[in-house]
């Protein structure tokens, strides 16, 4: 095979993702990982799109935290080194620099703590990239 010098594994969306899919996907992001250490060319990069998630009982999975050591785990940074943690929004979500919030345009929200009877959770809608470098 040709060395290669960038792997991308994209992120999955967590809106389909259940408690079941946990571990074969961390366990799937780890065999990915030791496939690309011996792909890549030195110097080569692998990427790996990560995205918290919450399972159908509202218990919050910080993927990208549990992929990180899973992949030091595994690989080590012998063979792999975390270069870069990126960190993006989807469109929509992210804060504009230019807009003011004024006495005039702040709209009061109402607070839910504590409130009798709710289970709300704040959106996830944030996602990693963990770029990993080959070395040697």
């Amino acid at each position: 095979f040709t060395p290669l010098a960038l792997i991308v594994v994209p992120h999955v969306s967590n809106a389909d993702f259940k408690l079941c899919h946990v571990e074969p996907y961390r366990r799937a992001l780890v065999q990915v990982t030791h496939d690309a250490s011996r792909r890549l060319c030195p110097s080569g990069l692998l990427v790996i799109g990560i995205q918290d998630v919450r399972d159908e009982h509202g218990k919050l999975w910080p993927l990208g935290m549990l992929v990180l050591e899973d992949v030091q785990r595994a690989v080590g940074s012998i063979r792999l080194r975390l270069k870069e943690f990126i960190v993006v929004v989807e469109n929509g979500h992210a804060r504009k620099r230019d807009d003011v919030v004024s006495r005039e345009t702040f709209m009061d929200e109402e607070c839910v703590i504590g409130a009798v009877g709710t289970d709300i959770h704040v959106p996830i809608v944030h996602a990693y990239y963990l770029v990993f470098m080959k070395l040697k």
